[in-house]
């Protein structure tokens, strides 16, 4: 849960709000250096018959990082090295994190009791997870019903962060006005290109934005600032 940091609250006139999952309405574990994700890949490669392990593949993860790849997920490197299909490894990190590490996640109870405040605007779920993961979580977070419609981003092919008409997708798939909508993420970059789509892009993180979006650290304040 975020800290109770900031006190100055803005507040925004908005129809619409796409919000990002996780980091969102659960807060990601980075325990170990988020050790999870690899070990979910290693039994996603298992099943596609390559042998990596979780180490291996987080040392690949890391080699990314620093010769400008920069894979986004831990099955990129099953992806782009090793040929698997992005769908079909998707579907299987989610089943898989499923299966073996619920108990890492936490929700976020601050920002999911206090929704009934927004609920005279319309909500669109926009994340790069698979539907099976998102539809766990919002069943069992009693929030699915909040929702008026989701965009899986990657199922689309497309990327929040690298693919730079992405937005523009998801304005013309639910006919909604840039102008009044925001984007809810708790990653700076996942913005960039949702402000250049002139949607309003707002960070939910303890870290400020480095491209000076608005930033919020915490359930409360966000919420205040988006019912008004």
């Amino acid at each position: 849960m975020k800290s109770h940091i900031q006190s100055k609250v803005t507040f925004m006139k908005f129809e619409t709000i796409l919000w990002d999952f996780d980091g969102i309405f659960i807060n990601t574990p980075s325990q170990n250096g988020y050790i999870h994700y690899y070990q979910a890949a290693e039994k996603v490669a298992k099943a596609c018959g390559i042998n990596l392990s979780a180490t291996e593949i987080h040392e690949k993860w890391n080699i990314s990082q620093q010769n400008g790849k920069k894979y986004e997920m831990s099955i990129d490197v099953l992806i782009y090295e090793y040929g698997v299909c992005p769908h079909l490894a998707l579907e299987l990190i989610h089943k898989f994190l499923i299966q073996d590490h619920l108990d890492n996640y936490t929700a976020n109870t601050e920002l999911i009791y206090s929704l009934e405040y927004l609920k005279d605007k319309q909500h669109i779920l926009v994340t790069h997870a698979h539907k099976n993961w998102t539809d766990h979580w919002t069943e069992k977070l009693l929030i699915d019903s909040f929702f008026s419609n989701a965009f899986f981003v990657k199922t689309e092919e497309l990327c929040k962060h690298s693919i730079e008409d992405t937005y523009d997708k998801i304005l013309q798939r639910f006919d909604i006005k840039p102008e009044t909508t925001a984007m809810i993420e708790d990653t700076n970059r996942n913005l960039i290109f949702a402000e250049k789509s002139q949607i309003t892009p707002i960070l939910f993180n303890e870290t400020p934005s480095a491209n000076g979006f608005k930033t919020f650290n915490n359930s409360i304040d966000l919420i205040y600032a988006l019912a008004n």
